[in-house]
């Protein structure tokens, strides 16, 4: 074991993020512009291809032979201990039955990308604005919510989702979950019998109670209120020293949102927290809502 494998995600999506992000501050530590660390690799390469390279591997596109990336992180002045670090997070071949079972049901690369940074997430950050988190559902109200799709794909899509739930919310190390639910998840109800929705009242009362999970209600009368859905997956820096990564999402299966608009989502996010019930309020308000049905 090395001095970080605390911080050395689990997915291979989560670990090139990492080595992205750690290659990206090493080349600014340094000083270097990408084009000088893709001479420092490879002389005779062509500068546009060149630096491009560099520029994948930063935005975590893209790879590197492990002799190039040694050659490149000592361009950096990278000490061994962080050179082995980078070498345990560089991309390889992955097993071809990651996506199979339950998870065959995601199919895109964004989808992937989302479920292996959830199971990454140090904390998950979640806004819902008229159907409860998939992360937060019982199995009668994820089954009910795909009404309409057939009941294969139906039952199959159900079960990626309680994947899910034992890959993040069943691990060792589960994550700081908090959620900010318009009222509206409550008054919209998923087609099926009454009781799904109080089941999923008492499955959300239940995982409130967990010490790692916080949830608020953002009642109708709230300013701002939830307008749309969000995820806010933030993921360690492979640097202890440096802030967390943060990864930004509107729906599962959407691309994710650029860097660049995570400052706004992140204002986003506080003014829902200011606006919503307590945590306490927020767990009284349910158990009123169950009884008032």
């Amino acid at each position: 074991m090395t001095a970080f494998d605390a911080a050395v995600a689990r997915t291979p999506t989560g670990r090139r993020l990492q080595l992205a992000a750690l290659c990206h501050h090493l080349r600014a530590r340094a000083g270097l512009t990408q084009l000088d660390a893709a001479r420092t690799v490879r002389p005779g390469m062509s500068s546009g291809v060149g630096q491009n390279k560099i520029a994948r591997l930063e935005r975590g596109d893209g790879g590197m032979r492990e002799a190039d990336l040694i050659a490149l992180l000592r361009a950096y002045g990278a000490e061994d201990t962080v050179i082995e670090l980078a070498c345990t997070l560089r991309p390889r071949y992955a097993k071809r039955d990651r996506w199979g079972g339950p998870r065959a049901a995601y199919d895109t690369d964004s989808s992937r990308r989302y479920v292996d940074l959830e199971e990454d997430a140090a904390s998950i950050r979640l806004l819902g604005s008229e159907m409860i988190p998939d992360l937060l559902a019982c199995e009668s109200y994820a089954y009910a919510a795909l009404a309409g799709q057939p009941a294969r794909l139906r039952r199959a899509k159900t079960d990626a989702i309680l994947s899910r739930h034992d890959r993040v919310l069943c691990r060792q190390d589960p994550p700081e979950i908090y959620a900010v639910l318009s009222e509206s998840c409550f008054y919209r109800r998923p087609p099926g019998p009454p009781t799904v929705l109080e089941e999923q009242l008492d499955h959300l009362t239940a995982l409130a109670g967990q010490p790692n999970i916080t949830v608020q209600v953002s009642t109708f009368g709230a300013t701002p209120g939830v307008q749309d859905a969000l995820t806010l997956l933030r993921l360690p820096h492979p640097v202890q020293s440096l802030d967390d990564l943060t990864f930004a999402w509107g729906r599962i299966g959407d691309d994710p949102i650029p860097i660049s608009r995570i400052e706004a989502c992140e204002r986003l996010w506080s003014s829902a927290v200011r606006a919503a019930l307590r945590p306490a309020d927020s767990l009284r308000f349910l158990h009123e809502f169950k009884e008032q049905r």
